[in-house]
């Protein structure tokens, strides 16, 4: 079978590429490959950051139709759904709490699943032909591997309506108004390049150990996240990065 994905290493950032045309449709093979594509990125110990970005016109459309509609003639089709939604929602809840920082580079169409796996990533980068939305209603369905959720959080409940309930369809400027896109990118196909490896570099010149520690306390419960930040910034002051970094800022 041909992958799905591919995988490349430049320490310290990994980046993921969807090649499933034509339009990267997620099916339970997709899904497992990207699951073992974390696998191997949580194993090296020297990825801090993960770029997912695809080779194709879309970022990534939703559910292959193809699996969709195979599960509703099986004979217990809710419970096949269950076990497709499942096993995306483990991915995405695997994405969101993965120890790197995430970055969904979106070029084309994000929508339905497309956008609940964008949802899971730390930050959304898009660039101007870019298409984000839930429109999972107008086929009688929703969005079930937490677009429900995550839209709201991050988003917030306005603009979840909007795209759950009507089926909206946004374009990247509106995306970025609104706080779900993080930035747009309008120049050409390799200016664009450039701007994805520019927002991802941007993070890699931080400390990597404080990066990582204030995503985790940034998705700590709000009755937790003072011991979070005092046991992040206890640990931090005996980093030797850190230590390195204020070393040099304070001889300047």
């Amino acid at each position: 079978m041909t992958a799905m994905i591919t995988l490349e290493f430049t320490p310290p950032v990994a980046t993921l590429v969807l090649s499933s045309p034509p339009m990267n449709a997620l099916s339970p093979d997709l899904i497992g490959e990207i699951e073992t594509a974390l696998d191997q990125v949580t194993a090296r110990g020297d990825i801090h950051i993960l770029r997912i970005r695809s080779d194709g016109k879309a970022f990534c459309a939703g559910a292959d139709l193809g699996v969709v509609s195979a599960i509703m003639a099986a004979d217990d089709p809710g419970q096949e759904m269950a076990r497709f939604v499942g096993a995306f929602h483990r991915l995405n809840h695997r994405l969101a709490a993965l120890d790197a920082i995430t970055i969904a580079e979106i070029e084309g169409a994000a929508v339905g699943g497309g956008l609940e796996l964008a949802l899971a990533c730390d930050f959304r980068v898009a660039t101007e032909r870019a298409r984000l939305g839930l429109p999972e209603a107008k086929l009688g369905l929703i969005p079930a591997a937490g677009g429900t959720f995550r839209l709201r959080q991050i988003a917030g409940l306005p603009l979840a309506r909007r795209l759950i309930l009507k089926g909206d369809i946004i374009g990247p400027e509106e995306a970025m108004a609104q706080g779900l896109v993080d930035a747009v990118l309008r120049g050409t196909e390799e200016d664009n390049r450039a701007g994805f490896e520019a927002f991802a570099a941007t993070i890699a010149g931080n400390g990597t150990a404080a990066v990582l520690a204030a995503k985790r306390c940034l998705a700590a419960p709000p009755e937790h996240g003072e011991e979070a930040e005092i046991e992040a910034i206890s640990d931090l002051v005996s980093d030797p990065e850190t230590r390195k970094r204020v070393n040099a800022f304070l001889r300047h």
